[in-house]
């Protein structure tokens, strides 16, 4: 079997998790000239179009997506997209100071601890370096990259 990378895009609401996804499955399904087997699965199920808005991008690209709700879907997902060069991640966004949201993010992790999963914090561009600061502090418990 092939290598495969499994890449989770973390950080809070609106910074742009799932638009970095969609252009990066493009970029790696498309783009660089190996048309790599992409996949995508998401684990946000909490905010309104959140699905939809992936259905969408999935649908356009021909890529395969699958919605994660539990510890266990995301094995299964993990397993349907096997074949993947590229397994993209998307998180439920929130207040970095949501620590029940970043725990959630931390039980998947501990549940597949055997599987090098990449978690890649996503931060907005308009906040000050304090601000900054802080937001990568309480995600930092996640061992992002």
């Amino acid at each position: 079997m092939h290598q495969r990378k499994v890449m989770m895009f973390i950080g809070p609401t609106g910074v742009g998790k799932t638009t970095s996804i969609a252009k990066l499955a493009a970029r790696y399904a498309y783009k660089l000239g190996a048309n790599y087997k992409v996949g995508i699965i998401t684990l946000d199920s909490f905010r309104v179009g959140a699905i939809e808005q992936l259905k969408a991008y999935t649908n356009i690209m021909r890529l395969p997506l699958e919605v994660v709700k539990n510890t266990t879907d995301l094995v299964e997902a993990l397993l349907k997209l096997k074949d993947c060069h590229y397994i993209l991640i998307d998180t439920a966004g929130g207040s970095q100071y949501d620590m029940d949201k970043i725990d959630a993010i931390n039980q998947y992790q501990e549940y597949l601890s055997e599987m090098p999963i990449e978690k890649m914090l996503v931060l907005p561009a308009n906040v000050k370096t304090s601000g900054l600061q802080e937001i990568y502090k309480n995600y930092s418990t996640l061992y992002i990259h």
